[in-house]
């Protein structure tokens, strides 16, 4: 395919684009917009509500177990105030005309019993010393066999009631629990083992009851456990008695758990949910069948006599661990827990009075499916909506490409040299105006077309002539500038050496307001052999003049020799250089010395003149990989931050060093010098604080070194150097006053 149907036709697809998402952007975006945040809260709504009602539903059925079981628990501690109420009234409630334990009999193993037509069952165990005490304490509570059945009857869910005396040595229960009328003391001598509690009971309640442990005489709930006359799973409400402020006996309530657990099993939840029940250890009390997969729970049925060993904390399923030790923990709440892949919500809420805690089950799916079917109608309401849009959407692009792609033809037409093409658009709106100023704007470009290629061969003509006479007056510049260099630097230097000479030779000869006369003409002729060298140096940069001898150099050696030049004028200044260098010969590098050389005399002279008397300059020189570092470091004025950027400028001076003698020319030379040898200079200044000064050079071997030459060769940038600020010869002469 041509190169210009490639265009055309990405053009034409380009703008049919832009204007389909045009339309989109405007109205398909809006309603998108609002249908997202129409189902987004309409889901998020209806999966929070539900969620409620399941944390709502989990606490209110909980407060309907603890509600059951405080009313049994409210029952003992009655029953234990009342008897509390009989041990501290023995001669208004010991009657011996009803009862009494003459009525006992004594059994094979030495356990005593009753008789089953007796309200209430009495067993003494054969470990436990039936002495005139214990009978007194047993006629005593005959007592309770008054108020047994009161409390039974208003309390359907209770099984047995009881008071236990002698650290379990004996008990009085209500009903009477002899399966055989005519055997007496059936139930102590058939059913209950002779010397059971002789070992203690596991837990061990007495204690946890007595007026050490339990000074505010709460009642205790035990732990469910399996009721030795088959009534399966029990739990028991005990309460203390006391005698003289001293817990002498113990009331207990036993309930079976078949209620409780019948109301766990009846909860329906959704379509697949459950309820659950766990003991504050964690245990599993009731479940229904179910939750056994999800619980782990691997055997068919739910034995309760192995339902007590199984304890959630130990479910491989680090979810429901989790979520179980928040139970354990008396804490309510909604968490997910993943159960085979599948996603369930597990609300939980804690029965206070027991410290157990009901959890219930919910598929997540399950509970926003009513979400799931809102979202859908919308979505697919939207979907219509939104295709019906698109058709229209589809329409009326047409009808704005159609003059558009006539005013992309017309427009490629003329930019193509074609300014005879008339784009025939007639819409009579904005699209129809803009064809027609393209029409007009093709006819003046077709006038002015027949003499743009003239002026522009006269522009053109005229910038060649300026720009060669601006090449001359730049040549004739430069060479008025090394002429006048080299005029000037004859009798300037004539001059220095005369008044040199003068001054030796007649120093003592001549008054001291002549010999000051001939230091300021000394000192102003060496000023203007300085600046001459400057004004050649500067010719030469820019001419393009610079001649090399490159060679293999030790820069320590350059410095040790520069440092000795300046001592005197060190002295004379009272300040102190210190020069840090390596102890090991630094790798040579490829120079002309006498360049180089120069750099570290401006760089020095520099800190010397701009430094305070009696400060203290630095010089360090050192290697870095490929790379000699050497650097100057003064305290003195520092260079002002709004100038550091023109620094390395030609004849740029910084305001606070303007009345200094100087030509604003040595960096700018330095710079050149060090960049001709393939080197680098910078530097870090801080106003009145001082100035540090860099450059480096290439080690001899590296990449960036620059070539050994035998003979003086021509290259680019500066040539020449810059003399020290003070003569040699009089440096020598620390005597001379200049």
């Amino acid at each position: 395919m041509p190169e210009n149907k490639k265009k055309k036709l990405r053009f034409n697809l380009g703008l049919n684009a832009k204007l389909v998402l045009i339309f989109i952007l405007f109205s398909l975006l809006p309603i998108a917009i609002v249908g997202f945040v129409s189902v987004s809260r309409t889901s998020e709504e209806l999966t929070k509500e539900a969620t409620t009602r399941l944390k709502s539903f989990s606490k209110s059925e909980a407060e309907k177990i603890n509600l059951s079981l405080s009313k049994i628990g409210a029952s003992s501690k009655n029953l234990a105030e009342f008897a509390t109420n009989v041990y501290d009234h023995p001669a208004f409630f010991y009657h011996s005309d009803y009862w009494s334990t003459d009525s006992l009999f004594e059994g094979p193993q030495g356990q005593y019993g009753n008789l089953a037509n007796e309200t209430t069952s009495i067993i003494v165990f054969n470990w436990y010393p039936l002495d005139e005490q214990v009978k007194r304490d047993l006629t005593l509570a005959s007592a309770l066999d008054f108020v047994f059945p009161s409390i039974k009857e208003d309390n359907p869910n209770i099984d047995n009631l009881y008071i236990i005396g002698g650290h379990y040595g004996w008990y009085r229960l209500y009903p009477n629990s002899d399966p055989d009328l005519t055997s007496p003391g059936g139930f102590a001598m058939d059913i209950l083992p002779a010397n059971l509690n002789e070992s203690g009971v596991d837990p061990v309640f007495w204690d946890d009851l007595d007026e050490t442990h339990n000074p505010e005489k709460k009642t205790k709930w035990t732990p469910p456990y399996v009721d030795v006359t088959g009534h399966g799973l029990m739990i028991s409400a005990l309460s203390p008695v006391y005698q003289a402020d001293k817990m002498t006996a113990i009331t207990g309530v036993d309930i079976t758990l078949e209620d409780i657990t019948n109301r766990i099993l009846d909860i329906k939840l959704w379509k697949t949910g459950y309820a659950f029940m766990i003991d504050k250890e964690a245990r599993l009390i009731s479940s229904p069948v179910q939750a056994y997969k999800d619980l782990e729970w691997k055997k068919e049925k739910l034995e309760i006599t192995e339902i007590r060993e199984y304890n959630l904390l130990d479910a491989a399923n680090p979810e429901l661990r989790q979520v179980v030790g928040l139970m354990k923990a008396g804490e309510q709440g909604l968490k997910t827990v993943k159960f085979d892949g599948v996603k369930k919500y597990v609300a939980y809420y804690p029965i206070e009075d027991t410290g157990w805690s009901l959890g219930l089950v919910v598929p997540i799916n399950e509970v926003i499916a009513g979400a799931l079917t809102t979202r859908n109608f919308i979505l697919i309401v939207l979907s219509g909506l939104a295709i019906i849009l698109l058709i229209l959407i589809f329409l009326c692009s047409r009808l704005v490409t159609a003059p558009i792609k006539k005013l992309t033809k017309g427009a490629k037409e003329i930019s193509q040299g074609n300014l005879s093409y008339q784009i025939k658009v007639r819409t009579g709106d904005e699209i129809g105006q803009l064809a027609e100023n393209f029409n007009q704007m093709a006819f003046r470009l077709k006038a002015y077309y027949a003499t743009l290629e003239q002026k522009v061969k006269d522009r053109t003509k005229e910038l060649a002539v300026a720009n060669e006479k601006l090449i001359i007056a730049n040549q004739i510049k430069s060479q008025f500038v090394s002429l006048a260099s080299h005029q000037l630097r004859t009798p300037a230097t004539i001059i220095k050496w005369g008044t040199e000479i003068l001054l030796k030779t007649m120093g003592k000869k001549i008054t001291e307001k002549e010999k000051e006369q001939v230091q300021r003409i000394y000192r102003g002729s060496q000023r203007m052999v300085e600046l001459v060298n400057d004004l050649l140096n500067v010719s030469r940069l820019e001419s393009g003049r610079l001649i090399f001898k490159v060679e293999e150099k030790q820069l320590e050696e350059m410095i040790d020799s520069v440092v000795k030049e300046y001592q005197p004028y060190l002295e004379k200044k009272n300040t102190k250089l210190v020069v840090e260098k390596p102890l090991t010969p630094l790798a040579k590098v490829n120079i002309d010395e006498e360049k180089i050389r120069q750099v570290i005399i401006i760089l020095l002279d520099n800190a010397i003149k701009y430094s305070p008397e009696g400060s203290e300059i630095k010089i360090k020189v050192e290697q870095r990989g490929e790379e000699i570092l050497y650097q100057t470091k003064d305290r003195g004025v520092g260079i002002p931050k709004n100038q550091q950027n023109q620094i390395f400028t030609r004849f740029f001076r910084a305001d606070n060093v303007s009345q200094k003698p100087g030509t604003g020319l040595g960096l700018f030379l330095a710079k050149g010098l060090v960049e001709a040898c393939n080197g680098k200079i910078w530097f870090e200044s801080e106003e009145e604080k001082g100035t540090v000064f860099y450059f480096t050079l290439p080690v001899s071997g590296s990449k960036k070194a620059p070539k050994l030459t035998t003979d003086k060769i021509e290259g680019k940038g500066l040539a020449g150097a810059r003399e020290p600020m003070l003569d040699d010869k009089i440096l020598k002469n620390k005597n001379l006053e200049i």
